[in-house]
């Protein structure tokens, strides 16, 4: 679960900064391969994202005004790790700057 929400927003600031490439330098900016990556912009597409790739900038490009929110819903707020009590947090959630415009679960 953690690391599909890792791929999504990676691929979301990857598009929506317009960061430059050949989609094979882009896909290893990403950690996977060409056809991985291809496989989380599908994900995105079924959210509702349009995207194109320009070969005269060399970037992804949203073709629409897709925002993206990923929520992380838990019954338990809280987790107990060696007798002591911590509150449950989801590293780096402060890094992304995350919107949506539609709810769907995809996990």
């Amino acid at each position: 679960m953690v690391q599909k929400y890792s791929q999504l927003t990676k691929a979301h600031q990857l598009i929506k900064k317009q960061i430059k490439g050949t989609p094979e330098e882009i896909a290893n900016l990403l950690g996977m391969s060409k056809s991985s990556m291809y496989r989380v912009f599908e994900e995105l597409e079924q959210l509702g994202a349009e995207y194109k790739y320009c070969r005269t900038c060399m970037c992804f490009k949203y073709t629409n005004n897709f925002k993206l929110k990923v929520t992380i819903e838990t019954n338990e707020m809280t987790k107990i790790l060696g007798g002591q009590q911590n509150n449950f947090q989801i590293p780096d959630i402060k890094h992304y700057k995350l919107f949506f415009n539609k709810k769907e679960e995809f996990f």
